[in-house]
């Protein structure tokens, strides 16, 4: 009994120390954000609106899988996917425009209702918080999905209007997937949540494959065939599920090197399909971003089998 009750303090404030750092982390975005408020710095903009770029989601889906929950990060990459789909169709059906072209402070296409920055990194942080249910985890959130929408309007690349409907559509996609997926009072679909995000995906990604023939002309191609690829591509979770989920509850250093592996491939892969598609065309998104998902999946579920073993080498040679 007084083992048990010790542990549950050790727990206790853990969990404390964890709420404490990601307020911490809050707190610096809200800085950050304070800071590009006052200057009105254009550098300052672009690095807090660079939190809701793809790169940024895909690293932190992969953490979120590698390091905390396989089922949370596949949950993550599924309601940045569906946001990412939807978003095409809301612009379109609303077709508000963005501000004068001529205050714009980066690169920007298409309408400007929903924003998408918003909207999907709205969807990525509220299925997290749903998920995990931490206070630290919330506070978080908020700022960086403050921080987002705030940049879009100091870029003068969306109005007011455009990042509130972002957010409260992004909070609508990521309660949906939470429901779906990972949350406890599901209808949608039945059975594990491997069987969920099987019956989830097809269907999203028929979605997506329509926004792309539909809308992929006036707002480019890249967009629909990325998401339809690496949505496709997590069809093969439901096979390496429990290996991902061993890497998700192995020791710390399997973890972090299994971040770390399948973050570079990641990364590198990407940067590959963004060299092709200049060469052969934007179609060539969709099978690289296949390629891309397929590869994180496997780098994930081979991590641990191979890191064990190598540990084990040593100490079985010494046993010689």
């Amino acid at each position: 009994m007084v083992l048990e009750v010790g542990e549950e303090g050790s727990r206790g404030k853990h969990s404390l120390v964890l709420d404490y750092v990601l307020m911490g982390l809050a707190l610096i975005v809200a800085a950050v954000l304070a800071a590009a408020v006052i200057t009105d710095s254009t550098r300052l903009w672009l690095t807090l609106t660079s939190l809701g770029e793809e790169s940024a989601y895909v690293v932190l889906s992969i953490a979120v899988m590698t390091l905390i929950d396989a089922d949370a990060g596949i949950a993550s990459l599924l309601a940045v996917i569906a946001s990412g789909a939807l978003v095409i169709w809301l612009k379109e059906f609303f077709a508000l425009p963005r501000p004068p072209k001529v205050l714009w402070r980066e690169p920007a296409e298409g309408y400007g209702f929903p924003s998408g920055h918003t909207q999907v990194s709205t969807s990525f942080w509220s299925l997290l918080t749903l998920r995990f249910r931490r206070v630290g985890l919330a506070v978080l959130s908020g700022a960086v999905v403050a921080a987002i929408a705030t940049s879009r309007v100091g870029l003068h690349v969306h109005y007011v209007r455009d990042v509130l409907g972002g957010a409260a559509f992004g909070l609508v996609v990521g309660a949906c997937v939470w429901a779906l997926v990972v949350g406890p009072g599901r209808r949608l679909a039945v059975g594990t949540p491997i069987n969920r995000v099987a019956l989830a995906l097809p269907t999203l990604s028929l979605i997506v494959g329509v926004l792309g023939v539909w809308e992929g002309y006036a707002y480019g191609l890249d967009t629909p065939f990325k998401l339809g690829g690496l949505a496709f591509s997590l069809l093969a979770y439901p096979l390496l599920a429990w290996r991902i989920r061993v890497l998700s509850h192995a020791p710390p250093p399997v973890r972090v090197t299994g971040f770390i592996a399948t973050t570079v491939v990641a990364l590198v892969l990407t940067g590959v399909s963004k060299e092709l598609a200049r060469a052969s065309g934007t179609w060539v998104y969709g099978p690289a971003y296949f390629f891309v998902g397929l590869a994180i999946l496997m780098v994930a579920a081979a991590t641990p089998s191979l890191v064990l073993r190598r540990l084990e080498s040593p100490r079985r040679g010494s046993g010689n």
